[in-house]
């Protein structure tokens, strides 16, 4: 299949114009196979599926190069993340592939992020990919920075309630990762990166927990069932991983 799928590729390349529009063309084309061999993979057996996953990075590989569109090339950025997402072993842990496919991911974002306006939700979005490929990758450091840059704007910080939950995720991550520095447990719940102010970029499960419950307490009444729920549970979440990162304090 695989082979196959390439040399028609490689045919469709030779036949097209290459004039702007003829490029426009082969690259949707190439995406259109890629999209049927990503199919194949969903719906493959485990032994086919490695085969199969390398033929479609090839694809990735074939538009990432040839595109210059970023629709496009979000779309292979976001292939390439979850092509490294398959391919960790049993245990979750990176592979040399799954390595390579993040890498490749992060690439993309970061020529991509070259081309968008920083006050751009396109920029937003693309900074949080980052952060993501950046965390697989075992680079905590860098990616608390691009989280950080998306929360320390006030006018954003309070809208992105997920992103904070990421962000003291992230030092929970860290921490566990990081053998000898148990410390990290406790910034997840009391927060980091502090401001001029001395006020935390980074709220921690705390400061989120209390936000959530007092929005709670003054919004009940006007919110619908389901939103209030979804609140709750936020809510809960907090505090099941504040008492959480204590407990992993105390056993560190």
């Amino acid at each position: 299949l695989i082979g196959k799928a390439e040399a028609a590729m490689d045919g469709l390349k030779n036949s097209v114009p290459k004039t702007p529009a003829g490029q426009q063309q082969l690259i949707g084309l190439y995406v259109s196979l890629a999209s049927n061999v990503k199919t194949q993979i969903d719906n493959a057996s485990p032994i086919n599926r490695k085969p199969l996953t390398q033929g479609f990075a090839s694809f990735l590989d074939k538009v990432a190069s040839a595109s210059t569109d970023s629709k496009q090339l979000n779309w292979v950025a976001e292939n390439y993340y979850q092509l490294g997402e398959a391919s960790r072993d049993s245990r979750g842990e990176v592979t040399e592939d799954a390595g390579k496919y993040y890498a490749k991911s992060a690439e993309l974002v970061k020529k991509l992020l070259e081309k968008v306006q920083p006050d751009s939700k396109e920029y937003v979005g693309l900074r949080l990919r980052l952060a993501s490929v950046l965390k697989q990758q075992g680079n905590y450091v860098l990616a608390m920075d691009k989280l950080e840059e998306v929360l320390k704007d006030p006018k954003r910080a309070s809208k992105m309630l997920n992103v904070q939950m990421d962000a003291a995720k992230l030092y929970m991550e860290w921490a566990e990762a990081e053998i000898g520095v148990p410390k990290l447990y406790l910034v997840a719940v009391s927060g980091g990166r502090r401001n001029r102010a001395d006020k935390p970029n980074i709220w921690g499960w705390k400061q989120i927990g209390n936000m959530l419950a007092q929005h709670i307490d003054k919004n009940s009444e006007s919110m619908n069932e389901e939103t209030l729920q979804k609140f709750s549970e936020w809510m809960h979440t907090a505090k099941q991983h504040q008492a959480d990162c204590y407990f992993r304090f105390a056993l560190a």
